[in-house]
């Protein structure tokens, strides 16, 4: 007896006509609790399995190809972008406040003192993300940590993320 296709798979099998390379890579294949794991790292700065940080474009990126049985490609990557997106702009003021730190000669006081309120402020979020991380972590098998879940469980910090006026 063969195990049932997923969604996805029929799909990609009646639209294919038989072309081997037209369904997903398997191991890009991954599920929402990781997915939510990864967000949970990128917004604390860190670079994940899923979600990395580009040097060269200075910000945050999702891995190709990678697919959820359940959301259309647009739809994950829609979803992830808001994420992605305020990721980033924590990541470029951590970024700039630790230039303005490591600048010679030592900034003005007035400046010294900005950076040393966004620092906190920035330690701050990443303290609640961080607990937020521990909810999933030690979350029962009777709830699932989904995107729409983590989202508006850090509503409240992402109302204080839109700091893309800061990066500016």
């Amino acid at each position: 007896m063969e195990a049932p296709q997923s969604l996805i798979g029929k799909l990609y099998t009646s639209y294919s006509d038989g072309i081997h390379f037209a369904k997903p890579i398997s191991s890009f294949r991954t599920n929402e609790v990781d997915l939510v794991r990864n967000v949970l790292q990128i917004l604390q700065g860190f670079t994940s399995t899923l979600l990395y940080w580009d040097e060269l474009g200075q910000r945050f990126c999702v891995r190709s190809g990678i697919y959820v049985s359940h959301l259309s490609h647009t739809s994950l990557y829609h979803v992830l972008y808001q994420f992605t997106y305020a990721a980033t702009c924590l990541k470029m003021v951590e970024i700039r406040i630790h230039k303005v730190e490591k600048s010679v000669p030592s900034p003005p006081p007035t400046l010294r003192a900005f950076c040393c309120s966004i620092s906190t402020w920035l330690t701050w979020l990443r303290e609640g993300v961080l607990k937020e991380e521990m909810k999933v972590v030690n979350s029962s098998s009777l709830t699932t940590p989904t995107l729409l879940g983590l989202s508006s469980s850090l509503s409240r910090l992402v109302h204080c993320i839109r700091i893309n006026y800061l990066v500016k």
